[in-house]
């Protein structure tokens, strides 16, 4: 609204560079003096070096002593150099802690968020959470990981509200500083098959040990088709991670509401990407059996 060209960030770094400028514009006698103690120093110290080793030529011990005097009395000296400069330039070496320091803060906070993305990346590059192809939950996002890069990760979407795992035919991009305060959920990395649940209400009245039954072989013939895929892929995580998932059969387990309906839910593993279909083929062949009841 004022007409600067730089942002207000950019105005805050110029403040931080006043000390820069307190700095360099130091009395010329002072930082004259201190350039020639901290040269006449370098010097005085050089040359004590210098004799130290020549002197070390003419003791009487051997040469891995005197190799270790010569390194001790270099190490010293560089010591004492750094020691007496750093009380020389105090005043300048603070000035210029604090610039750097101004700088090193004023980066992290425009570059935040940035850097929350890098290290999401790196996290999942170390971690190997997912893979292009896998199916993944990433906080309230789900979909089928299509490309993922140093910022981003992009979904082709699914429905995460949707039990049948339907596409939304969009995609999300996802910065990748998510993944460091979200849980990732992969749903294909370990076995492509999940549980599914399919509800069948069965009204009051009605015969539902026969719906049952008739629920039971559609799900068994639809199991079948991939039966072995599925069985191998079981054994496969079993023998991984060192334990049984349990029996992927399909099974269904019955309750009742307050009005007296029976509800059959029906459970069995199906594939991760063809739940809708599974669904709707086990539904179709069940309503095409059982004639239900009018309420």
């Amino acid at each position: 609204g004022n007409g600067s060209f730089f942002p207000a960030k950019f105005s805050e770094w110029g403040t931080a560079l006043d000390p820069w400028a307190h700095w360099c514009s130091v009395g010329g006698m002072n930082l004259s003096g201190q350039w020639v103690i901290s040269a006449a120093l370098a010097v005085f110290l050089l040359v004590v070096t210098g004799i130290l080793h020549l002197a070390t030529r003419h003791m009487s011990i051997n040469p891995k002593q005197r190799r270790r005097v010569r390194k001790v009395s270099r190490y010293g000296a560089v010591l004492f150099l750094a020691v007496v400069l750093a009380v020389v330039w105090a005043e300048q070496l603070r000035v210029g802690a604090f610039v750097i320091s101004a700088f090193a803060v004023a980066i992290v906070l425009a570059t935040k968020e940035t850097l929350l993305c890098v290290q999401g990346w790196w996290l999942k590059i170390a971690g190997g959470h997912f893979r292009t192809g896998d199916r993944v939950q990433i906080g309230a996002w789900k979909g089928d990981v299509v490309d993922y890069g140093l910022l981003t990760t992009t979904l082709l979407e699914v429905q995460a509200t949707d039990s049948r795992e339907l596409r939304s035919g969009g995609t999300v991009t996802i910065p990748n500083s998510m993944l460091m305060n979200e849980p990732v959920r992969n749903e294909t990395r370990a076995l492509p098959f999940n549980w599914h649940d399919i509800i069948v209400v069965v009204p009051r009245g009605g015969d539902w040990q026969a719906s049952e039954a008739h629920l039971l072989v559609c799900a068994q013939e639809e199991w079948e088709q991939y039966e072995e895929q599925a069985r191998s892929g079981i054994e496969s995580l079993e023998d991984s991670i060192a334990q049984s998932t349990g029996d992927w059969q399909p099974r269904v387990l019955v309750s009742q509401s307050a009005d007296g309906a029976v509800h059959l839910r029906l459970r069995l593993g199906v594939p991760v990407r063809d739940v809708a279909i599974t669904e709707d083929r086990i539904v179709r062949r069940y309503l095409a059996q059982v004639r239900l009841p009018s309420a």
